[in-house]
């Protein structure tokens, strides 16, 4: 998984630079619909798979996650993300039916504007290295597992109301704290893990 600037130095708000890539694509593309390959390989080539780890599970946390089918095509999605983490020898690759979903423009616009709005809150509390053990390959091996455990009841449970928001929130929180480098939101993530076990 390309985590963002995970090796470099981070200036302030240089954990957007993959997100505005994407919006910039989406923005000048004159089709109505974005596919789930038209975002995937936007986030792949700026390195930034957890932007839109962050982007699916916030999109499933929101109102139109409650719509039939969306937890669990997000679900899939995220289940292939972390399972590339795990199996990272492999180039991953979305199957055809899933790369084939696409999603309303305008829709897809908002969910990242979402996000935005989400990181410019988080990055005035934000503290690069805290806790930074929880950043470390170990963990960040953890939170694969613990995202794919996590996606794949999301694609098996999706349809009971309420249980995707539950299910969403540690990926989030993980997604998060590993953009910005704060093991603070991880700790979060794990706490929401082991309410939620």
């Amino acid at each position: 998984m390309n985590f963002i600037a995970n090796n470099l130095p981070r200036h302030e708000n240089d954990f957007l630079s993959p997100l505005n890539k994407i919006r910039d694509d989406i923005i000048i593309s004159e089709r109505p619909n974005v596919s789930m390959k038209d975002i995937f390989d936007s986030t792949r080539d700026e390195g930034g798979d957890m932007v839109l780890v962050a982007a699916l599970s916030l999109a499933t946390i929101l109102p139109f996650g409650a719509v039939p089918g969306v937890p669990a095509i997000a679900g899939i999605a995220l289940s292939l993300l972390f399972l590339n983490e795990l199996l990272w020898f492999f180039e991953l690759k979305i199957p055809r039916m899933a790369s084939r979903v696409s999603v309303n423009r305008n829709l897809a616009l908002k969910v990242f504007s979402g996000i935005e709005m989400c990181f410019a809150k988080v990055g005035s509390h934000a503290h690069e290295d805290r806790l930074a053990f929880l950043n470390s390959g170990v963990s960040i091996r953890i939170i694969a597992v613990l995202g794919l455990m996590l996606s794949i009841s999301m694609i098996v449970l999706g349809f009971i109301p309420f249980v995707p928001t539950l299910l969403m929130i540690p990926v989030l929180m993980f997604s998060i704290g590993l953009i910005v480098k704060d093991g603070l939101f991880v700790a979060f993530g794990y706490a929401s893990v082991f309410i939620l076990a």
